[in-house]
């Protein structure tokens, strides 16, 4: 039997890059776990789920992604690099049951194709964003 698939954001989702002195570009510092998304990612594990990771990375910054996975012990069964377009025909392909993401533009572009969305909220992204007022969030 096919295990049901959800897929998970990496940039802001299941991490994040930090320096002394607060959060900076992509790239450019230590990259953390966001503590709340990778227990998410462990308990649908342990529920049944496959959890693959889509980015908007290059493929050439996939092995970051991959180190981090296999430095937080991670069941990820799939990273998956869109090189900056649109996640929706990797979605739908892996024919995913629910995405993660951080991003109002990607759950919504989930929401017109039918792919149930979870907005991660970081809490600082303002709160006058009414779609994003809209949507399903998980605050972290």
């Amino acid at each position: 039997m096919n295990r049901e698939i959800i897929c998970f954001d990496f940039d802001y989702t299941l991490a994040i890059e930090e320096v002394s002195g607060g959060w900076i570009a992509v790239g450019t510092g230590v990259l953390k776990p966001i503590q709340k998304i990778v227990d998410m990612v462990l308990e649908k594990d342990e529920e049944g789920f496959d959890c693959h990771i889509v980015t908007f990375r290059k493929e050439e910054d996939i092995p970051e992604v991959e180190e981090f996975v296999k430095k937080h012990n991670l069941p990820i069964k799939g990273i998956h690099s869109t090189s900056g377009r649109s996640k929706i025909p990797i979605l739908k392909k892996l024919n995913c049951t629910l995405m993660i993401d951080d991003q109002v533009e990607v759950c919504t572009a989930c929401i017109m194709n039918d792919i149930p969305c979870l907005l991660v909220d970081h809490g600082f992204s303002g709160t006058n964003n009414v779609v994003a007022d809209r949507m399903d969030k998980i605050k972290v």
